[in-house]
């Protein structure tokens, strides 16, 4: 599916800038309830997201990666970076990270967290950055234990708006380097 022309290199996952070309895979993973149940992403067709991507892809601040793994050179994810993020909070530009593994096939297996703990060993070894910080609804409780097993801890919860307008509660946390 991709050359392996490796940015950042993990155990069981690799990540790359993301292209148009994994788009596909993005649509159909933020249009199935299971994934995005616990991310803010809205359902996008190709058009939205194709749009949405051309914005990103034109601010250096928030880099998006495509998440492979190694094994089999097979697409099942993305994460991104987002630097000084404008938030209207005490968390007002800070640096923000989000992760998805959309292959559900591919849930449970360790490569979350090895793309969690690759993606943050990137922006140690890069970036002059002291702090990291993620929002995880409450309910989520895979991630939850997944980010505290990569050393995030909570800061803050406090109660959101979801996509569709339900008030949900949101544990921000952050780690340290």
């Amino acid at each position: 599916m991709s050359s392996k022309k490796l940015l950042i290199e993990g155990e069981k996952v690799y990540l790359i800038p993301s292209t148009k070309k994994d788009l596909p895979a993005f649509v159909k993973w933020i249009n199935e309830p299971e994934v995005i149940q616990f991310t803010h992403a809205r359902p996008y067709n190709l058009e939205q997201e194709e749009a949405w991507f051309e914005r990103v892809q034109s601010n250096a601040d928030e880099p998006l990666f495509s998440i492979f793994t190694n094994s089999e050179d097979r697409l099942i994810g993305n994460c991104g970076i987002h630097f000084n993020m404008p938030r209207n909070d005490q968390f007002d530009g800070k640096t923000f990270i989000g992760i998805m593994i959309g292959e559900q096939s591919e849930w449970g297996k360790g490569y979350g967290t090895d793309a969690l703990k690759t993606l943050l060993g990137y922006i140690k070894e890069t970036f002059d950055k002291s702090e990291v910080y993620l929002t995880v609804y409450t309910d989520h409780k895979a991630a939850i234990s997944l980010y505290k097993k990569c050393g995030f801890e909570p800061v803050l919860q406090r109660v959101k708006r979801n996509r569709f307008g339900v008030e949900k509660e949101e544990l921000v946390m952050s780690i340290s380097f």
